[in-house]
């Protein structure tokens, strides 16, 4: 139903852009994921999805783009990482020319934190430019479909069933094992990468990711601290894999059709009613 842009001439992409006037932009990153998990992780689940969603909604997907910011995981060797305003830059640059040729819907498909910083500013100026954006993490919405798929960490369960379900010949699990977060000191307990705990007070610091683990695989609690946080990435399969990538396809699949019902009012219209409504006082 959708269309894979780098798949269709010049002329496709004209009709495709603007019959469907939505296009997805899958984001991830180049990053270590523990001694198990490949560089690509993240990566290659945006890139999944945002290509299972076009394969049943009527978009065009966009090629994904593969590096991020992951500065902070670069002492683990094959990390790539650009800056904050460059990864700006590049996001909003893309936009420029789906809006060009018509796009007035854009949905980011995220598969590393480190974006969201970037991609949040990019949907801003998006919207001044009365482009409708949206940002979809997946790994903050699988534990919310179903509770056995959420997250507990980097390198956990669920990425690697992820992973498994995409290619199981890039895991290898004889090196897997149970994350293990390091703290601070005995009394200051690290709760996510930028925040601590002190006598249960929250105290942000700036760490890097060797600042709390040898292998680069580890715990996050923030993602749920209410579940069983000691499950082994060695319970992973592929099986569960499929299910979590079938499940969140379909959900971003029905997220699109409530999307692309949405037009807002231009920021001209709202720039000269405000201008009237200060004149009538």
């Amino acid at each position: 139903m959708g269309y894979r842009l780098e798949e269709l001439t010049w002329l496709q992409a004209e009709d495709a852009l603007m019959e469907t006037k939505m296009a997805i932009v899958p984001t991830g990153s180049i990053e270590q994921h523990g001694p198990h998990l490949p560089l690509g992780t993240d990566y290659f689940i945006a890139r999944e999805i945002a290509n299972r969603v076009g394969e049943i909604s009527p978009v065009v997907v966009l090629p994904a783009i593969p590096i991020g910011f992951a500065d902070y995981h670069a002492d683990f060797p094959g990390t790539l990482s650009v800056s904050q305003e460059t990864l700006v830059r590049l996001y909003r640059e893309v936009c420029s020319y789906l809006v060009k040729y018509g796009v007035t819907h854009i949905l980011f498909i995220n598969g590393h934190g480190g974006n969201l910083e970037a991609i949040k500013t990019v949907m801003s100026s998006l919207r001044d430019q009365d482009v409708l954006a949206a940002e979809i993490s997946w790994y903050l919405v699988s534990g919310i479909l179903d509770r056995r798929w959420t997250l507990i960490g980097h390198g956990d369960f669920v990425e690697t069933s992820l992973v498994l379900a995409i290619n199981e010949g890039i895991v290898d699990l004889s090196k897997a094992k149970t994350p293990i977060r390091k703290n601070l000191s005995d009394n200051l307990i690290l709760f996510d990468n930028d925040e601590c705990r002190f006598r249960n007070t929250p105290i942000h610091v700036s760490l890097r990711t060797k600042d709390y683990t040898d292998t680069g695989d580890m715990i996050e609690y923030w993602h749920s601290p209410d579940v069983d946080h000691s499950v082994p990435p060695t319970e992973a399969t592929a099986e569960m894999g499929k299910e979590i990538i079938e499940a969140l396809t379909k959900h971003v699949a029905e997220f699109i059709t409530e999307f692309k019902s949405v037009t807002l009012p231009s920021r001209d219209s709202l720039y000269h009613r405000g201008k009237e409504v200060t004149k009538g006082r």
